[in-house]
């Protein structure tokens, strides 16, 4: 009876995202940007709610869309949390794009659950810039409580190979890929001598989906990370935790937010890099980089 009641939810919500955006029948509803509906980007945690009344145009018949403003303190993440706050429903769901201040889309689409226990389903993280002020586009099927917390990350000047930033021995690097910024991080190791070397990396972006039948995972925006050798061709791993990354003639390629992984080489003096980008014009993020000898 529950999975029946979520697809007669789930089928009235793809309706009404139908109805916001024909061009046809009845009129689209007014695009929201209230005063009372936006982020303080001052704080490190800030709140926005959507009640199930305000879920709902004038006319109660289609979701209504808001425009959160959030503009950002200093260069990072924010981390967007979806909690249900509805007295009709047991849980809220929606979709979810960060914009520019003119509305323009610098992120895909997003769909969030809040009846999910995965938090890839409730959360997402974006890369965001010092001094610039951004949308988030949210439709909600039910009252929700977003919770937008901060985390102050410095961008790495290093967007070109022969500038590449030097990573040394135990020390964890955290870069962030800001949101609509096509350009990637390059980073150096600098190894004496033939040594067998330990890569840790972590990740937290946006972009993950996942089907509700078959719990498969599609990807829309990711960061992808890629392993050169002293010869300029892409590592290749002996070992892998938690995770099979793709590797192919463009490297190894993560995506999953919230996810610690790592791979181990044999590798002779010299100098490698590693290139850090987001994988489409939808992909922002943070990541984290460490390297130990064993």
């Amino acid at each position: 009876m529950k999975t029946k009641k979520f697809y007669q939810r789930a089928l009235s919500f793809v309706i009404a995202l139908a109805m916001i955006v024909t061009v046809f029948g009845v009129a689209a509803p007014t695009e929201v940007q209230a005063a009372d509906k936006s982020f303080d980007g001052k704080k490190k945690t800030t709140t926005v709610t959507i009640s199930d009344t305000e879920s709902l145009d004038a006319s109660a018949q289609n979701l209504q869309p808001y425009y959160i403003p959030y503009k950002a303190k200093n260069t990072g993440t924010v981390t967007l949390k979806f909690q249900s706050v509805s007295t009709l429903y047991s849980y809220s769901y929606g979709n979810v794009r960060i914009c520019d201040k003119s509305k323009k889309p610098v992120g895909a689409m997003e769909y969030w659950n809040t009846g999910q226990t995965d938090p890839d389903f409730y959360t997402r993280t974006y890369g965001v810039k010092k001094g610039q002020t951004y949308l988030f586009y949210v439709v909600a099927d039910g009252g929700v409580k977003i919770t937008a917390s901060f985390k102050a990350v410095k961008k790495v000047n290093a967007t070109k190979k022969t500038k590449a930033k030097e990573i040394r021995k135990g020390k964890t690097m955290t870069g962030v890929i800001i949101a609509g910024d096509k350009k990637a991080d390059w980073y150096k190791i600098k190894m004496k001598g033939n040594k067998k070397l330990k890569l840790s990396y972590t990740v937290k972006t946006n972009g993950m989906v996942k089907n509700l039948s078959t719990q498969q995972v599609g990807v829309a925006s990711g960061i992808r990370i890629t392993f050169y050798d002293r010869d300029g061709n892409p590592w290749t791993s002996t070992s892998y935790n938690n995770m099979t990354l793709a590797n192919d003639k463009d490297g190894m390629d993560i995506f999953l937010r919230n996810t610690s992984t790592g791979s181990k080489h044999s590798i002779k003096d010299g100098t490698y890099y590693i290139k850090v980008e987001p994988i489409n014009t939808s992909s922002s993020g943070q990541y984290t980089i460490k390297w130990k000898t064993y």
